[in-house]
């Protein structure tokens, strides 16, 4: 037999036909396998900003809708809009740009000014808002559908550490920290820690400053059920300056990490011990600690990015990058960050603590000349970065960094 009788045609059109109407219907609802890269853009409020929220195949984003500025939620691959949070009672621009929300089953957690927002989600209504008279920390902790959040009861003199029920807003008082009468008291909510399963452990730093007279800087930490067995830890040496712990801290397992003036402080909290300290020649910032695969990366205000071993302390690498920087993000094996000195986006080898990229909005395409703000997203092979004015996203080339249409990746 000749090789190509093997594939004969079948005869006539009706097999072909019923063929094509078979796969065709084997196909419906098959998703696209395309590779092709999915780059978008929104409108930007000028207004508030925050950094963009990524929660499962969405992205909350501030936005514009007509006349009233909003949270978009769009898509984090096509950049398709799926709703929109309008801002009726004018809050957001009360927003901390670099708070810290709370997400459990779908509910969104917002600290803005002296409100608690909790937003659904799937379909960006509000589920409740509660709205307190006093001043409150911009950072929440949270473990299963309770939140913490410390508030500043000024005119009695306390910080009320409060639990918030996410799904209906009911809210206790867990614990109350006296406020001295000379000086400032500052008190983080607190981090959560579960310690071998069992015991669930919250640690607050604290900072009391009275202005040219002394800093004292401490964790306290007790038991969540157990409010009145406390346990204290100086994690800053005393100081004329007012330099302590002012960032929420990591916590790993049975050990915590924390940023206090120009030094990172190890802890162990089931033996209450310090692991180890590190200091550097200035502090952090605008950016935060980010503890990734047992490592810590630190951008520090000398304009250097360090990686440290999250074990022991030890220096792995430090690479240059400018100054006041945003938050730290990893991508796969490259690292992501905006340099809020000179608005250029930065990209580091994670392994090597090589620059590999470094874009400026003209790189990238975009349609003006200015700087990238501190506030952007790199993760889930998208980079989303703005001016003021819009959002940009782009896809991340693994090994070719961001793909620019109709531009190559230029490596710096």
């Amino acid at each position: 037999m000749k090789k190509q009788d093997q594939y004969r045609r079948p005869k006539g059109g009706y097999l072909f036909f019923s063929y094509a109407i078979l796969i065709g219907w084997l196909c419906i609802g098959c998703e696209s396998t395309s590779k092709e890269p999915q780059q978008w853009q929104i409108k930007a409020s000028e207004n508030f900003n925050l950094y963009p929220i990524v929660h499962k195949e969405k992205v909350i984003l501030p936005g514009k809708c007509g006349g009233l500025d909003c949270l978009k939620a769009v898509r984090l691959d096509t950049g398709a809009p799926l709703w929109d949070w309008l801002d009726r009672d004018s809050v957001l621009h009360r927003c901390y740009y670099n708070l810290q929300h709370y997400i459990f089953d779908d509910i969104l957690m917002l600290p803005i000014g002296s409100s608690l927002i909790a937003i659904n989600l799937a379909n960006g209504k509000t589920l409740w808002q509660d709205q307190k008279n006093w001043p409150a920390e911009s950072f929440l902790e949270g473990i299963g559908a309770r939140v913490f959040r410390t508030y500043y009861d000024n005119r009695n003199r306390q910080a009320r550490l409060l639990a918030f029920d996410i799904y209906t807003g009911d809210s206790r008082q867990l614990k109350v920290f006296p406020i001295p009468a000379a000086g400032k008291l500052l008190v983080r909510t607190p981090a959560i820690a579960v310690l071998e399963g069992q015991d669930t452990v919250c640690i607050s730093s604290t900072i009391h400053y009275i202005p040219k007279q002394m800093t004292n800087s401490q964790l306290i930490s007790w038991r969540l059920n157990d409010t009145s067995f406390q346990k204290t830890i100086q994690i800053y040496p005393d100081n004329l300056n007012g330099d302590g712990v002012t960032k929420q801290g990591i916590v790993d397992g049975i050990i915590s990490y924390w940023v206090a003036g120009q030094q990172i402080v190890a802890i162990n909290l089931k033996s209450q011990k310090e692991l180890w300290r590190d200091t550097f020649p200035h502090g952090m910032l605008t950016s935060r600690l980010l503890l990734d695969d047992g490592r810590l990366f630190y951008a520090c205000e000398n304009e250097a990015l360090y990686a440290l071993d999250a074990e022991n302390g030890g220096i792995i690498w430090e690479c240059p990058i400018a100054g006041t920087p945003s938050r730290v993000y990893v991508n796969r094996d490259k690292i992501y960050l905006v340099g809020g000195s000179d608005g250029n986006l930065y990209v580091i080898d994670k392994n090597k603590g090589t620059l590999q990229f470094k874009y400026h909005s003209t790189d990238l395409a975009l349609k003006v000349n200015r700087s990238l703000r501190r506030t952007f997203y790199a993760g889930n092979d998208k980079v989303i970065v703005t001016d003021f004015r819009n959002w940009y996203a782009f896809d991340i080339q693994p090994g070719q960094g961001i793909k620019v249409e109709g531009i190559p990746a230029k490596e710096r």
